[in-house]
């Protein structure tokens, strides 16, 4: 009862802040009265239209800017990233059906935005709904994500989007060079690769032709070298060429044309190699921590009483696989909880 009496309370105070954030094409130009932060009104005024950010139907109904924008360097002021911080606000608050639909409404923006985003945060909803016990739900709301296709295609992981992006570069500079500059913690296949200029038809005998099979995978929107490979392209504009190679910018042509020209064997560091092992074992250790974390709270909504108090505690206990953990592991079988 205390609870949902806090609740109203909260709402309450809310309601006090009656002030307007106004949008044109998503980006904020004004909010009233002046003395408001974004962050802190109750009504946004996007392309004319007033929502009610206290209010469910009306946060649902905010649309995607048309066009939609981009202020470049100024996230800040987007209506996308207004949203989320209002939905921190909400969850801060245990307002957390407004916090779920400031952040959907969020995410939903961001995907449509000119704005790159992160794995992390477009998940940040199913975390929530996580740690909320609302399993179904965050099951659910992850499926809506990665199943969007704005999603499958702005993805960082997306090569198809990042080389087209290049290629279109490419013809837009009618050049017939480019780059796959050098990168640290390359592993040995790709340092044979990189640090280097090629010329794409073959024509200038002065570089190499770019290897048909790296070509290939570049305009069929795969990674250039390998799965997985982080190595990337750029047009070279040969008035004005340089190559970064070992962390230093060489730009006398014929000290490019010497590094292009290089024997094609691995030239990767101890250091390097180790350092790519390490960047493919902390993706590995995320994905993992994205399944511990769905254990955790699964396990604290069922049997919190031989549960740690912390999701951090519970990864420690998971590592080291002491006994306490194997008599958890045992009580979540008996739950129907599965722990990997």
């Amino acid at each position: 009862m205390k609870s949902f009496i806090n609740l109203l309370k909260n709402k309450r105070n809310l309601h006090t802040n009656e002030g307007t954030a106004i949008y044109t094409n998503g980006i904020l130009v004004n909010v009233i009265p002046e003395s408001f932060d974004a962050r802190d009104v109750r009504y946004i005024k996007s392309d004319n239209v007033i929502y009610d950010l206290l209010n469910m139907e009306s946060i649902e109904e905010i649309p995607i800017p048309n066009p939609y924008l981009l202020k470049s360097g100024d996230v800040l002021s987007d209506i996308y990233y207004t949203l989320r911080l209002i939905s921190g606000k909400y969850r801060n608050l245990n307002l957390k059906e407004l916090s779920y639909a400031c952040l959907r409404k969020s995410n939903e923006l961001w995907l449509n935005s000119p704005w790159e985003f992160t794995e992390k945060e477009i998940m940040r909803i199913v975390r929530w709904l996580q740690e909320d016990g609302m399993f179904e739900e965050a099951t659910k709301e992850k499926h809506n994500i990665i199943s969007n296709k704005l999603y499958q295609y702005k993805n960082p992981a997306n090569k198809q989007r990042l080389n087209e992006i290049v290629l279109k570069n490419i013809h837009e500079l009618k050049t017939d060079y480019i780059e796959i500059p050098w990168k640290a913690g390359q592993c040995n296949q790709c340092s044979i690769y990189h640090g280097r200029i090629y010329s794409i038809s073959g024509n200038d005998k002065r570089f190499p032709k770019i290897p048909s099979f790296i070509w290939n995978r570049f305009i069929n929107g795969q990674s250039l070298i390998h799965d997985h490979c982080r190595c990337s392209v750029y047009p070279i504009n040969m008035l004005m060429p340089s190559i970064s190679y070992q962390n230093k910018y060489i730009k006398p042509i014929d000290d490019i044309i010497k590094l292009s020209n290089r024997p094609f064997i691995p030239d990767a560091s101890l250091e390097d190699v180790e350092n790519n092992k390490l960047y493919y074992k902390q993706l590995e250790n995320e994905k993992q921590k994205d399944k511990d974390r769905e254990e955790y709270y699964k396990l604290v909504y069922t049997i919190p009483l031989v549960v740690p108090k912390s999701f951090s505690s519970y990864r420690r206990m998971k590592n080291s696989n002491n006994k306490t953990f194997t008599h958890l592991k045992e009580e979540a079988q008996i739950h129907g909880i599965s722990i990997s």
